[in-house]
């Protein structure tokens, strides 16, 4: 079964799909002169739901993804719920470049390939913690990432994520406009982005 993500366009959409096969079971029987019009109306907003469905790549649960810099194939959860994506930062090093913030941390992947990452920190985000534990400071970059085809530069807080299955969260400021999620696929998209080398 396919879950798609809850976008505005979609939300919107889907209510008015039901709202025209409501106002139609209620209204036609009352004025069947009306009936082929709201019909109309009806199919017109459902094959534009459906439109706009078909315009979006469908990914599983958990899927491979490219990372850049570094190049690196890390395994990411997909979470509709998260608001932007997270990487597994547990130690990371601030330092000055250019009289800017910058961070630098290593990232290794179920292969044992290691890359160094530095680039300069966005924000810094306020991070809440489950069991009652404070909240934490974390640094915001921008990093690209690809799924399939698409690649994406976007806002990756770093965080501890060291107890978790994957490396990498992907949340839906990557999502966005541009996915669906189908819980029951898993790695369905190897990441094949022509736009990242190794030289850039």
């Amino acid at each position: 079964m396919k879950y798609s993500l809850r976008l505005p366009a979609q939300v919107h959409s889907l209510y008015m799909v039901r709202f025209s096969q409501r106002f139609l079971s209620r209204t036609a029987l009352f004025q069947p002169k009306n009936s082929f019009l709201l019909l109309s109306v009806c199919l017109i907003f459902i094959f534009t739901s459906l439109t706009y469905a078909k315009s979006k790549e469908v990914i599983g649960k958990a899927e491979r993804i490219l990372i850049y810099p570094g190049n690196i194939v890390l395994k990411a959860k997909i979470d509709t719920g998260a608001k932007i994506c997270s990487i597994n930062a547990p130690e990371f090093t601030l330092f000055e470049r250019n009289e800017e913030n910058w961070v630098r941390f290593e990232l290794v992947n179920g292969k044992g390939e290691k890359v160094n990452i530095e680039e300069r920190i966005i924000r810094t985000a306020l991070l809440k913690r489950l069991n009652g534990l404070p909240s934490e400071k974390r640094p915001v970059i921008k990093l690209g990432i690809c799924i399939g085809d698409t690649y994406k530069e976007v806002e990756v807080n770093l965080a501890n994520r060291s107890r978790f299955m994957y490396q990498m969260l992907i949340g839906r400021n990557f999502l966005e406009n541009d996915f669906l999620v189908d819980i029951s696929e898993k790695y369905s998209k190897e990441p094949k982005c022509k736009s990242i080398s190794g030289d850039e």
